[in-house]
């Protein structure tokens, strides 16, 4: 959503530079800091951000919004939710429905996305991989399981109360603002077509470590480094699989 006009960080959130004395305030070179591409400049008595050139990396989020700089809008959130779900639409019509499967790793579930440069105590143990054709199968499937799971013990899910089976984890703890919900790009895939959620969930037995060995390469190979041809080459590697289970 990065330079969209009505959707992205800079152009949704209403910045405040009133509320923000300049100079006077402690730890104000933070603040210059936090964004990388060195759109933030403190006044000797407020604060400028160049909002045009605005690339949405949301560095500054936490602490401007922590300080009051910019208020975040819930309704604009939601749209983003629902776009994400929307462009993932359009790059599975373009790759091919026939040729995308999708597989999520429930693991070390923090409150924090990727695209944050920061992580925090997981907030639920791991819940296992899963696998579909459906996008939005598998997704419910993950937010099912997180409620149905125990929060860990001594991270964001106990200091928000969250820790029990049956409670909303994600939702409480992962929004950056109060008033989201984790279903919107799950609702938003079954509205516009991408998938149901509704699924049945098939554990896949869990099998112990076996050694699978490679076939010999009888084809001439030629050492990405050194550029020597190797006729008939073969090696003895093996590799070790395991059954993934959800």
């Amino acid at each position: 959503m990065g330079g969209h006009p009505n959707y992205s960080f800079a152009d949704s959130s209403t910045f405040h530079p009133e509320k923000f004395h300049g100079k006077s305030e402690e730890d104000w070179e933070v603040l210059e800091q936090l964004c990388p591409y060195d759109l933030i400049h403190v006044t000797e008595t407020s604060i400028e951000w160049e909002r045009d050139k605005c690339n949405d990396c949301r560095s500054c989020e936490p602490v401007m919004v922590a300080k009051g700089i910019i208020d975040m809008s819930v309704e604009k959130q939601k749209a983003l939710n629902a776009a994400i779900a929307d462009a993932c639409f359009a790059t599975i019509k373009t790759v091919g429905k026939e040729n995308t499967c999708f597989v999520n790793l429930a693991i070390d579930i923090t409150p924090r996305c990727d695209c944050a440069q920061y992580s925090d105590t997981p907030i639920l143990p791991h819940l296992g991989v899963f696998a579909s054709y459906d996008p939005v199968a598998i997704d419910k499937a993950c937010l099912d399981k997180a409620v149905e799971a125990e929060g860990i013990h001594g991270s964001l899910a106990e200091t928000r109360h969250v820790l029990e089976s049956g409670k909303h984890k994600i939702e409480v703890c992962a929004p950056s603002m109060p008033g989201m919900i984790e279903d919107i790009q799950v609702n938003t895939g079954e509205i516009i077509g991408m998938g149901t959620r509704n699924y049945e969930l098939i554990k896949v037995p869990e099998k112990n470590d076996r050694r699978v060995p490679f076939p010999t390469r009888p084809a001439p190979y030629r050492h990405p480094l050194q550029g020597q041809i190797c006729e008939n080459w073969s090696s003895p590697t093996t590799a070790t699989t395991k059954a993934a289970t959800s």
